[in-house]
Order: structure tokens, then C-alpha cells, then sequence
């Protein structure tokens, strides 16, 4: 069976993906921006400290997203998928525009940084759903034998997210620019989410979730739906994937920085080199998992970054520039490996009728608690433990977690519905 591309499924797959990609620029912006964020919002007389407040409002910003979660996977198995997103899209530009214009603590003293968390906050609320949301809306309109390859694309959405984001980060952050032109970023985030709002009105709703509306649906209640087993694997894979995405994409900036001493601007330009190998490579593994099996590629990923994290960090630390340009490129490469299967596996645990809930609100939950907290806790590591290889053990915690999942999944019967 073959997968043409023709206009309707172009115009599926960037409804699908242009949302994400925007949220995961928008997340992005306070990766790379984090120590200019800290000085405008927390001017503190440490600057590792400064740095440590600008990661903690990131982290903050994951506080409302198992919310979020639960309101809009509500809204996606009740009402459609297309609503859930057209929604989440119309309210993630919000705070994202007040972002652009908020003054810095020089010229309001405290509401400065409570209003950046704020904004944060509400983004987290909305912006849960655009991932889970994402990926069920694309693995739903795919056929049978190119689900991951579909799944996958939102993945590579969140790559391309980061590329866009490195490259106005590098601009705006340049000699050539003045100081507050980082604040630009934020609003070109505004106006695209107005985009992504058009593009989304124009498409169609999944045919698996028109399949159930047309016919009595078996409302399974929300508790029922948390006693699956399903549940846990999907927690337990999105710590795993929360863990070594946060760790290498938004932390890696502010490790180098520190440790390695380069200009933020040629971290930003060596990160959209890694996520070009990522954007590209997701797609070619996933091909490969509809081929040879979801969970054989998977396992080969978590193996292969087991073996090679420890390395990667010498070379984010070592000060030359090919070494950290050759070790961001290899982590891209293994997040690659081992992510791009992911979202289908997962997915597929549960059935059409509480897909949204069962998926999107472990994933949230986790990636929020987790991933959202992984660049705090790397730093917390280092700084308390005088180490500044610490974060190599997280590392390994997220690989047993993602085994875990993996055991725990080969020994359940998944929910039917």
C-alpha cells in the first residue's frame, strides 16, 4: 500500500505539524535565551544563580500542563481531535505575544519575573495538547504500514521547531542587534500561531475518530482509563524521552556556554546543525520500524546512548568547537534512534475512543514533572555535587526507565474499547 502526497495529505500533515513545531520554538527561545532571561528577569549578583531562576520559571511553565492535558484530551476524544488543536493553538498565541513586551525587573522591580511566569504557565496549559495531539491526529490518518512514518513527523516538527529557533536566536543575539532584540522572537511566535489557526480550519477531522462518533461509543470514565497498564508504559516512556530531549536540546545551550565558553550565538547555529540530522533521520528510522518493528529500533536507541552519553558530555565541555559541533550531531543522531518510533508505539496502546486521554495525559504529566524540571535538575547536579559530569547519571536513569516500559508492555493485554 502506498502513501502518495498528494494535496490533501500535504495540507494533513502541515495542520498537524506546524503547531508543534511552533511550540517547541516557543520552548526553545528559553533553552537558548536562558541566561540572557535570567539577567532581564533575575538580576542577581551570582550568575549561576541568575541562570538557575531563568531554568526554574521554565520548569514552572510545566506546572498547569497536566491541566491542560486533561481539558483538551477531554475535548479530543469527545469532540474531535481537529478542535482540540484549532483550540490550543488560538490561546497558546496569548502569552507568547505579552512574552515579547514584558519589561525587565529594572523598570518594575518583581512583576517583572511574576508576569514571565505567568505567561509561562498559561503557555504550559495550552500548549499540552499540541504534541499528544499532533502525533494522534497524524498516526490516524495514515494507512496501516506508514504509522510510525507519520507518528514521526512530529517529531521532526519539534527538531525544525528548534532549527528556527536557533537561527533567529543566532540573528537577534548577534553584535548587529541591539540588546532587547531577543523580544522579537517571541512575537514572530504570536503571529505564527495565527497562521497555524488558519491552516488548521481548512482541514478535515481523522476518518478513525468520524468511524466512533457515527456509532454508540463505550464511554469508559476517566478512572477506569488511569487503571490501564497502557498508562504506565506511556508514563515511564515519556520520562525516558522527557529526560534526554530536554537534557540535549535546552540544557546542552547553557552547559556550553558555562563550561565550554562559546558565544551563545555559535551554540545556537551548531544546535540547528544537530536538529537538521534530527529532522532528517527521524523519518528514515521510522520507515525502518514499520518495516522490522517499533520496539527492536527503540531498544537499539536507549542501548546506543547508554554507550555513548558519557563521551558526548566531554566533548559539550571540552571547549573546541568541532567537539562540541561532533557531540551535539551525535546526540541528535541517537534522539533520533531512539524517539522516532515512539510516538506510534505508544499511541497505538490505546483504542480510537479514549486515545486522547490515554495517551496525551501520561505524556503530559511526565514530560511536564520530568522533562520540564531536566535542565533544573542537571544544573542542581552539577552545582551540588561539584561534578560537572553529573548529569551523565540522569541520563542513565532515563535509559532503565524506558526498559522498564518496555518489559512492563510485553506482558499486558491493551484496553479495547
Amino acid at each position: 500500500m502506498q502513501f502518495p502526497l498528494n494535496n490533501k495529505s500535504f495540507k494533513t500533515i502541515l495542520a498537524a505539524v506546524s503547531g508543534t513545531l511552533l511550540q517547541w520554538y516557543d520552548f526553545s527561545l528559553f533553552g537558548y535565551l536562558a541566561v540572557l532571561i535570567g539577567t532581564t528577569f533575575f538580576p542577581t549578583k551570582n550568575h549561576l544563580a541568575s541562570v538557575l531562576l531563568s531554568l526554574t520559571t521554565f520548569a514552572i511553565g510545566f506546572v498547569l500542563a497536566p491541566i491542560g492535558a486533561l481539558i483538551f484530551s477531554f475535548i479530543g476524544d469527545r469532540y474531535g481531535r481537529k478542535k482540540a488543536l484549532t483550540y490550543s493553538i488560538l490561546l497558546m498565541a496569548i502569552p507568547t505575544f505579552i512574552t515579547a513586551f514584558i519589561p525587565s525587573y529594572h523598570h518594575i522591580g518583581i512583576l517583572a519575573p511574576i508576569i514571565l511566569t505567568i505567561c509561562r504557565m498559561m503557555q504550559g496549559l495550552v500548549a499540552s495538547s499540541e504534541f499528544a495531539g499532533s502525533a494522534i491526529f497524524l498516526v490516524e490518518h495514515a494507512p496501516h504500514n506508514r504509522q510510525t512514518l507519520m507518528g514521526s513527523l512530529t517529531s521532526s516538527a519539534y527538531s525544525i521547531g528548534f532549527i528556527i529557533g536557533a537561527l533567529i536566536v543566532a540573528f537577534f543575539t548577534s553584535s548587529i542587534m541591539p540588546a532587547w532584540a531577543w523580544r522579537i522572537a517571541f512575537l514572530l511566535s504570536a503571529i505564527g500561531a495565527l497562521l497555524v489557526l488558519y491552516i488548521r480550519n481548512k482541514i478535515a477531522e481523522t476518518p478513525p475518530f468520524l468511524a466512533i462518533k457515527a456509532k454508540p461509543i463505550n464511554n469508559i470514565p476517566l478512572h477506569k482509563i488511569l487503571q490501564q497498564p497502557a498508562i504506565y508504559v506511556t508514563a515511564l516512556m515519556a520520562s525516558y524521552v522527557g529526560i534526554i530531549t530536554f537534557g540535549s536540546y535546552i540544557f546542552s545551550a547553557t552547559y556550553i556556554y558555562l563550561y565550554s565558553h562559546l558565544a551563545l550565538n555559535k551554540i545556537a547555529l551548531f544546535l540547528s546543525c544537530a536538529f537538521i540530522v534530527d529532522a532528517m533521520v527521524e523519518p528514515l528510522v521510522a520507515l525502518l520500524a514499520d518495516k522490522i518493528g517499533r520496539r527492536k529500533i527503540i531498544i537499539f536507541g536507549s542501548i546506543l546512548m547508554l554507550i555513548c552519553i558519557y563521551p558526548i558530555f566531554l566533548g559539550f565541555s571540552s571547549g573546541k568547537e568541532p567537539l562540541v559541533l561532533l557531540s551535539l550531531i551525535s546526540i541528535s543522531l541517537l534522539i533520533a534512534i531512539s524517539f522516532s518510533p515512539v510516538n506510534t508505539f505508544l499511541i497505538l496502546q490505546f483504542p480510537v475512543s479514549i486515545r486522547y486521554r490515554g495517551f496525551s495525559l501520561p505524556w503530559n504529566i511526565f514530560i511536564s514533572l520530568i522533562g520540564g524540571t531536566t535542565p533544573l535538575v542537571l544544573m542542581a547536579l552539577i552545582k551540588f555535587s561539584h561534578n560537572i559530569y553529573a548529569p551523565v547519571a540522569y541520563y542513565g536513569i532515563a535509559i532503565l526507565l524506558c526498559w522498564l516500559a518496555l518489559y512492563l508492555n510485553k506482558y499486558y493485554q491493551p484496553l479495547t474499547a
